[in-house]
């Protein structure tokens, strides 16, 4: 991050997709729907963290998140926290897309999981927003005020404003 830009478009973006499926994933719940619920609250987990992997140049296309949290947080200590969450929620990641033999068995994600598992997804995704907002907000405030400053000084420094 030292003498990098940050895309705070693309950090803005994922924020902002983070909080849609935050609401998906309570709205999946309220219409009983707990495999998607379960889902969206981990894509919500998910996204927020990738936000914090752009600031720090280290975004993988990968919806395992944790190990990239994880080599963050001796830099970001309020990442190891939600750590543990991280990893319940991605657990959940392909449980809750697709039907799977095992064995004789067929596991169906539709009757699989239940409403507390969707509460219990959905306070593990809060938990990792609060944290990994917290931190985006402060990242992203200091990029906003180290651009006005720039452009200030390049108005200043303009041939024009010069006497």
């Amino acid at each position: 991050m030292e003498n990098q830009r940050i895309d705070r478009q693309l950090v803005r973006a994922f924020i902002e997709a983070s909080e849609a499926d935050l609401q998906s994933a309570g709205y999946e719940s309220a219409k009983k729907s707990y495999h998607n619920s379960v889902y969206h609250a981990q894509q919500a987990a998910e996204k927020i963290c990738k936000a914090v992997l752009i600031i720090h140049q280290q975004f993988q296309a990968t919806h395992i998140v944790s190990p990239l949290i994880e080599k963050l947080k001796e830099k970001l200590p309020s990442l190891a926290e939600i750590i543990p969450a991280l990893k319940e929620l991605e657990r959940h990641w392909l449980m809750s897309r697709y039907p799977i033999r095992t064995g004789k068995e067929i596991w169906n994600p539709v009757h699989g999981f239940t409403r507390e598992d969707a509460t219990d997804a959905i306070k593990k995704a809060e938990q990792t927003m609060t944290v990994c907002k917290q931190y985006l907000n402060d990242q992203l405030k200091k990029e906003d005020e180290l651009e006005k400053r720039n452009k200030k000084k390049k108005l200043l420094e303009h041939p024009k404003n010069k006497n």
